[in-house]
This record gives structure tokens, C-alpha cells and sequence, in this order.
């Protein structure tokens, strides 16, 4: 009898405390998946942002929430992948994330077969701007071949996305053995171009709920590597709300319904009572 593989949660963070907040509680509100656990990989680029990260992990969201500041990013995402085992699974999210809608579908994962690379949730039908694969007959959820095209890159042909993309722990580990990376960014672009590998190859399917669940909310830019468009609202000004007692109003974020898998919505604030840091 097969087993549904254990699901861990991976998310990277920098200088987001206040969007990190906002993407915990999407967690809370609509991940009905057990999630084993919860491993957050975060930086600092000023002292105000590490007081921001230290009210935040005061706050009490889920159990299983392992929180780790980065010391060389490579050096630990590595280490955080080799704990965890190979056959179970790992959901990679990014701190401008969020889970706008209930994700319940754990019969996704009793699919996998050796064949599958990835599942995404973040990939939609309503996302327009993107060609569509063919799917292949299955019912309940979406699953296609996901080299099905040789252009510029869509939602259903990116295997190694860190916003809501979930693979095997023996596909990322195997993986970023072979790359060279510094950050968020370089660490996606380095596993994107590493999907011709003939290994990655022979699992030429994959698989996604049939409605996202995930969008990204691209509020700022906070990596130094690569650009990325996002609103003028500085990570700075977020920081100083979250630490002011404000958090951002999370039903303004569940109720748009994203075009795109990068949908920016300009933040509402909300107050929050905080729990003490010391």
C-alpha cells in the first residue's frame, strides 16, 4: 500500500518581517494540508529589520516552525535540504507570498510517480498571458508534460519555482549539488537552467491543483542579484508598520482574484496586538 509523502515547507526571507507575517497567517487560514514542518531561512541587512524578525517569531502561528538567520545562503539552504528526507516532499515559497485560497487537495500527492518533477500551485487557467499545455486525461486535478514548449518560460514549464513550486527532497538536493548560487534569485535561475539534465529529463510530467492557490505580491525588491518589477513600496516602510504595531490587512489580499502569477496589490494595514519579544 503506498503512502502520501510527508510535506515540509521551505520559505526565504530578507529584510520582510511584516510580509512574512502576512504569508504565516495565509498559511494559518488555508493551508489543510499537514504541513511536518515549517523552515524559514532569513537575513538581515540592518538591525531594524532583525528586531522586525524577532516580534514576528514571538507571534504564535503553527507548530513545527523552525526559524534559522543566514550565515552564507548557499551554505545553508544546502544544509537546511539535507535534513530532510529524500522521499517526502518540500514546498518552496518566497516572504511576498501568499496562500489567497483554501489548499486541500492532498490527494495531489498520492499521484506522484516517478515520472512527475513538480506540482505548482501557482499555475491557473485564468492566467491568460501564458500558452497552455495540453492535459492529459486525469481527473480532479491538472497534469501535463512540462517541456511542452521552447520559449521564454510560463508558470506550467517552470519546474524549479520558488513561489509555490513542490518537489521530491532527493530532486533538490541532487540539484543544487550541482550549481552554483548566492541568493533567492540566482538559486531559482541556476535549478531553471539546470532542467535539461538528462536525470531531470526522465520526469517529464507534473501536476497542480485545478485552481491556484498562490500569488506573488511584489511589493519591493529586496535580493542585490537580478531585477525583478514590483511596486515602489520599500521594504523599509513595510518594516517600520510592522514594528509600530500595524500588520498588513490579509482579507484585501484574499479577495483579488490574480491575472498573474506575480499580482501586485497595493497593502492595507491593519493593527495587531503583538506579543512580547521578551
Amino acid at each position: 500500500m503506498s503512502t502520501t509523502p510527508a510535506l515540509h515547507a521551505l520559505i526565504f526571507s530578507k529584510d520582510r518581517a511584516c510580509q512574512l507575517d502576512s504569508l504565516l497567517r495565509s498559511l494559518v487560514d488555508h493551508m489543510h494540508v499537514r504541513l511536518s514542518t515549517v523552515t524559514i531561512l532569513c537575513a538581515c541587512s540592518h538591525e531594524r529589520y532583525r528586531e522586525a524578525y524577532h516580534l514576528l517569531m514571538a507571534q504564535k502561528f503553527m507548530d513545527g516552525i523552525h526559524w534559522r538567520f543566514e550565515d552564507d545562503f548557499a551554505t545553508d539552504t544546502r544544509s537546511v535540504l539535507g535534513e530532510m528526507p529524500d522521499e517526502e516532499l518540500v514546498m518552496l515559497l518566497v516572504d511576498d507570498d501568499i496562500m489567497y485560497r483554501p489548499f486541500k487537495e492532498q490527494s495531489i500527492f498520492e499521484r506522484l510517480s516517478k515520472k512527475h518533477l513538480f506540482i505548482t500551485i501557482r499555475a491557473d487557467i485564468a492566467h491568460e498571458r501564458y500558452e497552455l499545455p495540453v492535459f492529459l486525461p486525469v481527473g480532479g486535478v491538472r497534469e501535463w508534460r512540462w517541456n511542452y514548449r521552447k520559449g521564454s518560460p510560463s508558470p506550467w514549464s517552470y519546474p524549479f519555482s520558488l513561489d509555490g513550486n513542490i518537489l521530491k527532497g532527493r530532486t533538490l538536493k541532487r540539484m543544487i549539488k550541482r550549481i552554483n548560487f548566492k541568493a533567492p534569485n540566482t538559486l531559482e535561475g541556476a535549478m531553471h537552467r539546470g532542467r535539461h539534465a538528462w536525470w531531470v529529463k526522465r520526469m517529464p510530467l507534473a501536476l497542480a491543483p485545478m485552481r491556484s492557490v498562490v500569488y506573488n505580491n511584489p511589493l519591493n525588491r529586496v535580493q542585490t542579484e537580478g531585477e525583478t518589477w514590483h511596486r515602489d513600496i520599500t521594504a523599509a516602510e513595510l518594516n517600520e508598520q510592522y514594528l509600530g504595531g500595524f500588520r498588513l490587512n490579509n482579507a484585501a489580499l484574499y479577495e483579488v482574484v490574480p491575472s498573474d502569477v506575480h499580482f501586485a496589490v497595493a497593502p492595507e494595514y491593519e493593527p495587531f496586538e503583538a506579543r512580547s519579544t521578551k
